[in-house]
C-alpha cells in the first residue's frame, strides 16, 4: 500500500472499530430504532440551538440539515466578505495614511484636508469600537449585529409575534432594553425599525403587518424605554426582503423578523 493511503486506512479501520462497539453497545442496552432516531434528532437540535432556526421534525430531519447546510454556507460567506471587506479597509485606511503623510510634507502639516483625513479615520474607528460594544450586548440566541456601511443592523432573532398579530409580549421586555443600550452607544443616531414577514398571505396584508410590527417596536422604545420619537422611524417591507427559503418552515421563520437599523450621525 502507498504511504499516502497509510492515514487514510488508518482512519478506516478506527472507525470500523467504533461502529462495531457502537452497535454491540446498541443491541446490549436494548435501543429501539425510536431510541436510535430521538437521539439523532436530540442531536440536531443542540446543533440548531446555536442559530436562530427553530427545527421542525415533524416530516423528518432532512429539511433541518438542508437548512443547518444552508445557514452554515451563508455564514461562511458572510465570513469571507467580511475578510475582504476588513482587508479593503486596511488597504484604504493605509491610502489615507499616506495621504496624511503626503499632505505633511507638502503643507507643512497645516492644512483642511489634512484635518478632514484625520477626522475620517478617528471617525471610523469610533465607529468600530462601538460596533464591537453593541456586538457583546446581545446573546446568539436574541440577535445577530452587522454592519451595513455606516450603519448598525440588530436582527432580532429572538423576538416572536404571535400569528398575525402585531402586540409585543411583555416576555420580550429584556431584549428590546438591551436594544436601548445598544441604540444609546451610538449618541444622536436615527434608529429604523424594519419589518418583514414571510412569502405566506397576500401581498398587500404581509405589507401591513410588517409595518404594525415595525411600528409597534418603535412605539415600545419610545414609549417604554425613552428614546426620543424624532429619532425612531418604523417601515415594513413584507415579504419583499427574504433571507431565507419560503419554501420550508425554518426558512419561513427565518424570514419573519424584525431589524433595527442604527444609523450614526457625523459627530
Amino acid at each position: 500500500m502507498p504511504l499516502s493511503l497509510l492515514p487514510q486506512a488508518n482512519y478506516e479501520a478506527r472507525r470500523a472499530i467504533y461502529l462495531t462497539e457502537r452497535i454491540r453497545s446498541l443491541v446490549d442496552d436494548d435501543w429501539t430504532v425510536e431510541d436510535i432516531i430521538l437521539t439523532y434528532e436530540e442531536q440536531i437540535t443542540e446543533i440548531a440551538a446555536v442559530t436562530d432556526l427553530v427545527p421542525q421534525l415533524d416530516t423528518g430531519s432532512d429539511p433541518v440539515v438542508q437548512e443547518l447546510v444552508a445557514y452554515i454556507e451563508d455564514a461562511h460567506q458572510r465570513e469571507l466578505q467580511l475578510q475582504v471587506d476588513l482587508e479593503d479597509n486596511r488597504r484604504r485606511l493605509v491610502g489615507l495614511e499616506e495621504e496624511i503623510r503626503e499632505l505633511d510634507e507638502q503643507l507643512g502639516g497645516v492644512s483642511q484636508e489634512r484635518f478632514a483625513l484625520v477626522q475620517r479615520l478617528e471617525a471610523g474607528e469610533r465607529i468600530r469600537e462601538r460596533f464591537a460594544r453593541a456586538e457583546n450586548i446581545f446573546a446568539p440566541e436574541e440577535a445577530r449585529v452587522s454592519r451595513e456601511g455606516n450603519s448598525i443592523i440588530v436582527r432580532l432573532v429572538g423576538l416572536r409575534f404571535g400569528s398575525g398579530e402585531a402586540e409585543i409580549d411583555p416576555v420580550h421586555g429584556p431584549l428590546l432594553e438591551r436594544v436601548h443600550e445598544a441604540v444609546e452607544i451610538f449618541p444622536r443616531s436615527q434608529v429604523v425599525v424594519e419589518g418583514h414577514t414571510d412569502s405566506y398571505g397576500g401581498d398587500r396584508s404581509n405589507l401591513a403587518l410588517s409595518r404594525s410590527r415595525a411600528e409597534a417596536v418603535g412605539e415600545y422604545l419610545s414609549a417604554e424605554l425613552g428614546i426620543a420619537t424624532f429619532r425612531v422611524s418604523a417601515v415594513g417591507y413584507g415579504e419583499t426582503r427574504p433571507i431565507a427559503n419560503n419554501e420550508t418552515q425554518q426558512g419561513r421563520a427565518r424570514n419573519r423578523r424584525i431589524d433595527i437599523r442604527i444609523e450614526p450621525q457625523q459627530e
